[in-house]
C-alpha cells in the first residue's frame, strides 16, 4: 500500500522536533561545559593530538597574557617555548605504551611561575593541561633557599674558625692543662662538630632546592654510588662499631637521574641508620632488581621507630621522639630530603620499623632504557 504524502510529512516532523530536542540538550551541555571552563581557578587548555589549542579557558588566557582568540589554533610549544616541556612531550608522545600523565613547574620571561599538569586524553585524541598559578609559592620558597644557604655559609665560616682554634689549643697544650680545662676543650670540640654537622646538612638542603630539574638523565651506576657513600660513611660507621655489608644481585645497574641528588639521598639513609643504629650492631644493604625496577634495601638492627610516628617520619624539621634523640645530630631533614629526591626520579620510599627492633628502608627506583 502506497503512503501519503501526509503521512510522509508527519514522519518529518517528528524527527524534526526529535532533531530540535536533541539539539537543545547538546546546546544545554555545552552551555554546563563553558560554565565549568568559565568558572574554574586554574587555567584549562584543550589540544589536538598535533598539540594545536583547540579550547582555552578565561584564566588561562590570564595567566598566559593573551586572549582566547589569539591561542586557539596556535601550537602548545609556539605560547609556551620552554625546552623542558618540549622534552616532556616528546617522551610522552614516544615512550612505550604511551604515557598518560606528567606534571612540570615553569617559569615565564614574565616571571610568573606555573604547574603543568599534562594528560592523554584516551586512544590519544588529545591533550588537557591544568595550569596552577604557583608564583607567590616560588617565591617564598626562593627566599626560604636564599636564607637557608646564606645562613648556612654565614655560620660554617666562622665556627671553621672556632674549630681550628680548638685543635690548635688541644695540641700545643696537651698535658699542660688541668683535667677541668682540658674537659672544657674537648666539650668545644664535640660542640663544634655538632654544630658543623647540622650546619652542613642545612647546606645540602639548600643545594637541592637549587637543582636544575630538567639534569635528571645523566646515566648512574648505582653499584659505584652505593660504594662511593659507604665510603663516605665508614669512619662514622668505625667510630659507633657498626658493621656495613653490602650485597647486590643484579645484571645493570644503570639509572638515569642527577648523581648529587642520588648520592645525597643514599648518603642520608645510610646515615640515619649509622645515627640510629645499636652500638655494636649491623646495617645491611641490598642492592636487587624487582622487575623494571631496582630495589635497594637498608636495614638496620637499631632503636626502631614508633609505629604511630611513622606516618610523620618524612616531613621536615621532623623529629622521632624528640626527648629521647635531641642529643643526635641534625635537624631532620635527611628523611624529607631523601623522599623528594626519589619522587623526582620517579622512584618510592617506604620504612617499616619495630620499635626496639630496628628499621628497614626500601628505595625502588626505575631502570635506566636499554638502547639498542
Amino acid at each position: 500500500m502506497n503512503r501519503q504524502p501526509s503521512e510522509f510529512a508527519y514522519d518529518q516532523d517528528d524527527i524534526f522536533q526529535e532533531e530540535k530536542v536533541n539539539g537543545k540538550n547538546l546546546e544545554i551541555a555545552n552551555q554546563k561545559i563553558q560554565a565549568v571552563l568559565n568558572n574554574m581557578t586554574d587555567g584549562m587548555l584543550a589540544m589536538n593530538d598535533s598539540y594545536e589549542i583547540l579550547e582555552a579557558n578565561p584564566v588561562v588566557c590570564c595567566l598566559l597574557e593573551s586572549t582566547r582568540e589569539n591561542l586557539i589554533g596556535q601550537k602548545l610549544t609556539k605560547v609556551i617555548d620552554d625546552s623542558g616541556l618540549k622534552k616532556r612531550l616528546n617522551r610522552m608522545e614516544t615512550s612505550p605504551g604511551r604515557q598518560k600523565f606528567f606534571c612540570l613547574d615553569l617559569e615565564l620571561t614574565t616571571g610568573r611561575a606555573l604547574r603543568l599538569s599534562v594528560s592523554l586524553i584516551s586512544k590519544s585524541r588529545g591533550y588537557v593541561i591544568i595550569i596552577h598559578d604557583i608564583t607567590a609559592e616560588k617565591r617564598s620558597e626562593n627566599l626560604k633557599n636564599a636564607f637557608l644557604s646564606i645562613l648556612s655559609h654565614e655560620l660554617r665560616t666562622p665556627l671553621n674558625g672556632i674549630l681550628i682554634s680548638q685543635q690548635i689549643l688541644s695540641s700545643e697544650l696537651s698535658g699542660k692543662l688541668e683535667p677541668k680545662a682540658e674537659q672544657f676543650l674537648g666539650y668545644m670540640e664535640k660542640s663544634g662538630k655538632r654544630m658543623s654537622n647540622t650546619i652542613e646538612e642545612l647546606i645540602r638542603f639548600a643545594k637541592l632546592q637549587h637543582q636544575e630539574l630538567d639534569r635528571l638523565d645523566v646515566p648512574v651506576s648505582l653499584e659505584k654510588m652505593i660504594k662511593d657513600v659507604l665510603a663516605s660513611i665508614d669512619d662514622k660507621s668505625s667510630t659507633n662499631k657498626i658493621q656495613l655489608h653490602y650485597c647486590a644481585s643484579v645484571g645493570s645497574d644503570i639509572v638515569t637521574g642527577n648523581p648529587f641528588m642520588l648520592f645525597t639521598l643514599l648518603h642520608h639513609v645510610l646515615d640515619n641508620a649509622i645515627v640510629f643504629g645499636k652500638n655494636g650492631g649491623r646495617v645491611e644493604i641490598q642492592l636487587k632488581e624487582d622487575r623494571s625496577l631496582f630495589a635497594i634495601s637498608i636495614v638496620d638492627n637499631g632503636i626502631g621507630i614508633p609505629a604511630a610516628e611513622i606516618k610523620s617520619i618524612f616531613t621536615s624539621f621532623y623529629q622521632v621522639e624528640e626527648h629521647k634523640t635531641r642529643n643526635r645530630d641534625g635537624l631532620g631533614l635527611g628523611l624529607a630530603i631523601a623522599k623528594c629526591i626519589v619522587e623526582l626520579h620517579h622512584g618510592h620510599i617506604s620504612i617499616d620499623s619495630t620499635l626496639g627492633k630496628g628499621t628497614t628502608c626500601l628505595i625502588r627506583l626505575p631502570q635506566a632504557p636499554i638502547l639498542n
